[in-house]
């Protein structure tokens, strides 16, 4: 499955909620939600995550911060696994020691992550990076009938939207609706995903 963390897209969705937001509590908004994409740039979570409450918490009309906070929620769980997964690889104690501290610290939140999400959502219906990354996090809760109606709204705003029609298609041939899920796949490696052809390869029969 493909997630999606880009700052640069957060970035940009920040750049269209400044017009939006009143000028009275812009410095104290922006400021913290630029410190918080900081520290989430360096792994700095625990930090990231306090900046991002104070920015919701100054202005919670600013979907950027709902969207920041839900993604790094998303992350934490990403890194923990992947930590988890590579328990066996021999490391200096400075380094164990910074590690063993990051998780007895840290632990990530995904309903926190959906309420996010959803908030993203109601604020700007036509996010489309919002509803694709709520159908991530029901696709990890096995809830796929949900994923595959949050990446048909995703795609619905965006008909480019490759990594949507790639998951809604791994969803969908899990599920043997093998046409349905062959088609969107044939779709987003026309658009450019390149691993789409090798799941292709292995389920779709090719006339």
């Amino acid at each position: 499955i493909f997630f999606t963390f880009s700052n640069e897209i957060l970035f940009n969705n920040l750049n269209n909620d400044i017009q939006e937001i009143d000028l009275s509590h812009i410095k104290s908004t922006i400021k913290n939600l630029y410190v918080g994409l900081a520290n989430q740039e360096i792994q700095n979570f625990n930090l990231a995550k306090h900046y991002f409450d104070k920015s919701i918490e100054y202005d919670s009309s600013l979907v950027s911060a709902w969207f920041s906070r839900a993604c790094l929620e998303m992350e934490i769980d990403e890194f923990l696994q992947k930590f988890n997964a590579s328990n066996n690889i021999i490391t200096l104690n400075s380094q164990t020691n910074t590690q063993d501290r990051f998780l007895n610290e840290s632990s990530a939140d995904l309903d926190l992550a959906k309420h996010d999400l959803e908030m993203s959502i109601k604020l700007n219906p036509e996010f489309s990076l919002a509803h694709y990354n709520l159908g991530n996090l029901n696709c990890i809760n096995a809830e796929f009938e949900n994923a595959i109606f949050n990446y048909t709204q995703a795609i619905s705003l965006d008909n480019e939207f490759s990594e949507a029609y790639f998951n809604r298609g791994l969803i969908r041939i899990y599920q043997e609706n093998t046409k349905a899920g062959c088609n969107d796949l044939s779709k987003a490696g026309e658009l450019g995903i390149k691993d789409a052809y090798f799941v292709i390869k292995k389920f779709c029969k090719l006339n």
